[in-house]
This record gives structure tokens, sequence and C-alpha cells, in this order.
């Protein structure tokens, strides 16, 4: 299974960790019946998922493209899972990405060429 991309696949050198905060979530995977009565009959179809969110403020244009063609190439726009390896708890998660559109922000422009933020939302695959 292909991992997240931690090195830069131009230079090498290792990617920025992303910002602060990084977002933890649960997804519930649960299913509601409801009945003219009123009453409502709760199930749970699967166990729950982690969800992940997290930015990036200022990535290079390399850095930038091994990331987004890593979303292209290797998971298809989101298909295909892969690991990915918490900063913060160091624990590696099976995850897919969770957006329809990967989409980078332009916001600078220095001396070593132009600067991206990147929001990254992922899912765990159980």
């Amino acid at each position: 299974m292909p991992a997240f991309p931690t090195v830069d696949s131009t230079t090498g050198k290792y990617l920025p960790n992303p910002s602060r905060p990084i977002t933890y979530g649960v997804k519930s995977n649960n299913t509601a019946i409801s009945f003219d009565s009123g009453h409502e009959q709760r199930r749970q179809r699967g166990l729950p998922k982690r969800t992940f969110e997290f930015k990036y403020n200022a990535l290079s244009l390399t850095e930038y493209k091994t990331i987004r063609d890593f979303y292209i190439n290797t998971t298809a726009c989101g298909v295909y899972s892969f690991t990915w390896t918490d900063p913060i708890e160091k624990t590696t998660y099976n995850v897919k990405f969770n957006m329809d559109i990967f989409q980078g922000d332009y916001i600078a422009h220095s001396t070593k060429g132009p600067y991206y933020t990147l929001a990254i939302k992922l899912e765990q695959v159980l």
C-alpha cells in the first residue's frame, strides 16, 4: 500500500509538517429509521471511522506538485487508499482522501518561487 508523501519528489527534501491545528473527528456509520408514530430506530452499520483535516500554509511549487501528483496518479483522485502517519500521535492509519476537489491556493512569490496553501481531508478505511 502506498504511503502519503513525506519527501519532495524533485529535491529529495522532507516535506514540512502540516500547520496546526490538525482536526481529529469520528464519523459514525449509523443508520436511522423514522416511524409514523414519531419513534426512531437506530442501528450500527459498521465501525466508526476517524477523520483528519489539516493544512499546509507554505508549500513550495515542487512540494505542492508532489502531493498533487500523489493525489492524481497514485490514489486516482481519492479512489485508492494509502497509509498516513499522524505527525502528532505517530500512529499510522489506512486512509483515503475525503475531498472531491484538490485545490491549492497561490499565496506568495519569492526569489525561490511560488508558495501555496493546501487543505487536506482524510477518512480512515477499515
